[in-house]
């Protein structure tokens, strides 16, 4: 599909393909990929964001962050400092897993702040 912009020039479109079609049809379908950031999350539970990428990528972030208790605290430590509240596997990484909370997504699934997990003594 082709479009003239207001300075005449031609802007091409591209339509997405049957591949990608198929893809967001099967993603809207799926039961726990309806929601893209859980297929994300899947798709890259191995891959983590380390401490020097996260810092550059939110320093900027930070700073346009404005509250008068963090004046007196750079940017860049701003984001070390979430970064390390993150990072709760304490692996220098955080992965999008990370960010999903263990006790659910919902916000009635806070009061879930305890959780029950089983834990083999002995093997």
């Amino acid at each position: 599909v082709k479009f003239h912009s207001l300075a005449e020039k031609e802007v091409e479109i591209k339509t997405p393909d049957r591949l990608l079609s198929d893809f967001q049809r099967f993603l809207s379908n799926h039961p726990s990929y309806k929601k893209f950031e859980n297929m994300w999350a899947e798709l890259s539970e191995d891959v983590e964001i380390g401490l020097d990428p996260f810092t550059a990528a939110m320093a900027p972030r930070m700073a346009k962050l404005r509250d008068a208790s963090l004046d007196n605290i750079p940017p860049a430590e701003r984001a070390k400092s979430i970064f390390a509240d993150l990072d709760v596997q304490f692996s220098d990484g955080v992965t999008l897993k990370e960010l999903i909370p263990s006790s659910g997504e919902k916000l009635e699934d806070v009061s879930k702040d305890l959780l029950t997990f089983d834990v083999p003594l002995m093997q």
